[in-house]
């Protein structure tokens, strides 16, 4: 019928778009091979109205699959990508830039999984987890806040020393004392 024809084809152009949209190269054979397992699956006969709806399927449950492969690719690279900051904090040099080198990925990509994944965005998160564990070393040793700070991930003592105070809201002298004290 014309009505069934109009909206095979809507469907079948909107398909179109979110095939470009995704960026999923779906070739004609892959979509023929689907279209087949599936017709001898449900017993299906091979006239023109049931093989445009098979298509219209076929395509449709494709791209589901391939979602759902990037979801958990895309849950897969976070968790690589905090289990590597949380071995590398210590390096001075940790950056997106180094993390996206890794793992072969856009400093941008990087940042945005990131985000998602863990509610806070990488340099505070590597400052929270610098702080706590210089926090940790203050508490439990004799340590000088030099060698602190390089144990942590800073470069030098001095920005150290203002990355804790922006991150505490005291001095480390101030923290010291306070720990002392109690």
């Amino acid at each position: 019928t014309n009505t069934e024809n109009a909206l095979y084809e809507a469907i079948k152009n909107t398909i179109k778009r979110v095939l470009a949209e995704l960026n999923l190269n779906l070739s004609r054979q892959e979509i023929k091979d689907f279209m087949n397992e599936y017709k001898k699956s449900m017993g299906l006969d091979n006239s023109i109205s049931n093989k445009d709806w098979l298509y219209i399927y076929s395509v449709c449950h494709m791209i589901c699959i391939r979602i759902a492969c990037w979801s958990e690719e895309k849950n897969d690279i976070s968790g690589k990508i905090l289990r590597f900051i949380n071995e590398n904090y210590t390096d001075a040099s940790l950056s997106l830039k180094q993390i996206a080198n890794e793992f072969g990925i856009s400093v941008s990509t990087v940042s945005k999984t990131f985000k998602k994944s863990m509610g806070i965005n990488f340099y505070d998160y590597l400052c929270r987890l610098r702080m706590e564990k210089a926090k940790l070393l203050l508490d439990n040793s004799e340590l000088a806040v030099k060698d602190i700070c390089k144990r942590v991930g800073y470069e030098n003592e001095f920005s150290f020393r203002r990355a804790f105070e922006r991150y505490e809201g005291i001095s480390i002298s101030e923290y010291r004392n306070y720990k002392q004290n109690m």
